[in-house]
């Protein structure tokens, strides 16, 4: 039974014990449930029609090694070009799809490989297979994250998956098909997203993908969490420039200035001569107080939370209660207000000599050829101004939304959520 799904990444908490099948491991530990919804090999399938490469995953009776069976699109002929990675190496060789348009490749590796085909008319796809996995979960595991997943892996393939009470498998974003052979856990969770996972700042969360989840057997209760991330917060505020700076204090009030009749040098005993000169009178005032700084700007607006996504599970399992649920993403917060701006620069006091007898000359048009003989003290320059108060904090963004997900049980009854 086919279905269409539409749903939100959630985020899966699993830092795990982790097994994955390889060329020589036992068989007997985990076998294949003979309800699998993986392809036997003996079972010839249908070529693809669609206009993509498509894969899925094979298991051999005759020598319990797993492999994958990609499907050429339609429109391809019967020859490509592979170029096939992983970690270790890099090889390229020439394939031939059969006559169903098939092309099947052995699974010998813990990594992810990709796989990029290059068609004879010049088309390339590529696709990122990952192994056929063994998992007992005793902690937390990340599969977004260990297989750095991207929408080039279409398929999640787990032969058995053992998870303890409370402990997370998460997917993150992942669309396509997570099919599970046999399950056994007693609450523990397959999640998209963590409550504490946030996007980036100034980005808006992730939403949940759109997942198709089967579950061939199993036993006890799992739980299947679709959340979206919270959104990223505010872009940090703008940081103070000269337009938040506050005004330069004033100068200080002059000095005053008198003339003074000053006896010059005797030339005789007989006759004393006396000149005029400018002395200090009033002391000069100290400089103005700079302005206060400006508020900060204000900051930024925080990011709209992720959708949940959507899952539709097919439980063909009795024994297995699966209970679903879906969250949306969690608002972004809004950025704190940038600082405030710097206060004024300080007002110079009057100097109480070349520049207070300059502005004297200017206020009161006094004759400038009498010098000035005695000169005031300096007065002090005023205080910096204080910085301005921290800008407002930006609004908070919204919240993801919750998408319907729906649940067939083994007896065919369908319940679905948030419709």
């Amino acid at each position: 039974m086919k279905h269409k799904i539409l749903i939100a990444v959630a985020m899966v908490f699993f830092a795990s014990c982790m097994k994955v099948k390889k060329k020589g491991d036992d068989e007997t530990a985990t076998p294949v449930s003979p309800n699998s919804t993986v392809y036997n090999e003996q079972v010839p399938q249908p070529a693809g029609i669609s206009d993509k490469v498509t894969y899925t995953y094979l298991t051999s009776p005759k020598d319990g090694l797993d492999k994958v069976q990609f499907s050429k699109p339609a429109n391809w002929s019967s020859k490509a070009t592979l170029k096939k990675s992983d970690k270790e190496k890099l090889t390229q060789i020439n394939v031939a799809f059969d006559e169903n348009g098939h092309w099947t490749d052995f699974l010998t590796t813990e990594n992810k490989v990709t796989y990029q085909f290059y068609s004879e008319s010049g088309d390339v796809q590529e696709l990122q297979v990952l192994p056929a996995l063994n998992l007992v979960l005793k902690e937390d595991l990340n599969l977004a994250k260990k297989f750095e997943l991207n929408d080039k892996t279409k398929v999640i393939y787990i032969r058995y998956l053992g998870i303890e009470a409370s402990k997370h498998l998460f997917i993150e974003d992942f669309s396509g098909e997570l099919i599970i052979d046999t399950v056994e856990t007693s609450s523990g969770s397959i999640q998209t997203f963590s409550e504490d996972s946030r996007g980036e700042i100034g980005k808006d969360g992730k939403s949940g993908g759109i997942v198709n989840v089967k579950i061939a057997s199993g036993s006890g209760n799992l739980n299947i969490i679709m959340a979206g991330q919270a959104g990223g917060n505010g872009n940090p505020a703008k940081e103070p420039d000269a337009e938040l700076k506050g005004t330069t204090g004033l100068r200080g009030a002059r000095a005053g200035f008198e003339i003074f009749q000053v006896a010059s040098p005797q030339i005789n005993l007989n006759e004393v001569n006396y000149y005029s000169v400018y002395g200090c009178s009033t002391p000069p005032k100290k400089g103005g107080d700079g302005g206060p700084g400006h508020l900060g700007y204000p900051g930024n607006k925080g990011f709209k939370g992720g959708n949940s996504g959507t899952v539709i599970i097919e439980n063909l399992s009795a024994a297995l209660e699966v209970k679903l649920q879906s969250l949306a993403g969690t608002k972004g917060l809004g950025s704190a207000g940038g600082a405030g701006g710097a206060g004024g620069d300080t007002g110079p006091g009057g100097d109480g000599s070349a520049g207070d007898v300059e502005l004297f000359f200017q206020e009161t048009g006094a004759n400038r050829s009498i010098q000035l003989n005695s000169p005031c003290s300096a007065a002090l320059p005023g205080d910096r101004g204080d910085r301005g108060d921290r800008g407002d904090r930006g609004d908070d963004g919204t919240v993801g939304e919750v998408e319907k997900s729906c649940l067939v049980n083994s007896d065919k009854s369908v319940k679905c959520i948030n419709e």
